[in-house]
């Protein structure tokens, strides 16, 4: 939907987020197709059970994309405002980087050549 610059100029509105600065963020990540999501959606729990960045409202992890040799995994958390979910976005991908380095070494991505 187009609107002109002047219906907002003329018509009142409000903006909800002034009052409610909740914000849902994404972290997405490329893995191989091997890795195991349901386990990655375990460590995702214990990764947001054990920080206070989370405000509790909503966790999600989900194979958004397969194509091109890889899976993409999206996980979306929220925060109570803008800066708390940068820094929560920051830890929920070292952490399950780290994860996937040390307990699933399979979900790495990887690079796969058919000679023929």
């Amino acid at each position: 939907m187009v609107l002109p610059s002047t219906y907002f100029t003329k018509t009142p509105f409000q903006n909800w987020t002034r009052r409610n600065p909740e914000l849902l963020g994404a972290v997405e990540l490329d893995v191989d197709w091997r890795v195991d999501v349901s386990a990655m959606r375990a460590e995702l729990e214990q990764v947001l059970e054990r920080t206070e960045l989370w405000d509790g409202r909503a966790k999600v992890l989900q194979v958004t994309d397969a194509v091109g040799g890889l899976v993409r995994v999206r996980v979306l958390v929220t925060a109570t405002d803008a800066a708390t979910l940068f820094d929560l976005r920051c830890l929920v991908r070292e952490e399950l980087v780290s994860w996937l380095q040390v307990r699933n070494p399979d979900g790495l991505p990887r690079q796969r050549v058919e000679m023929v």
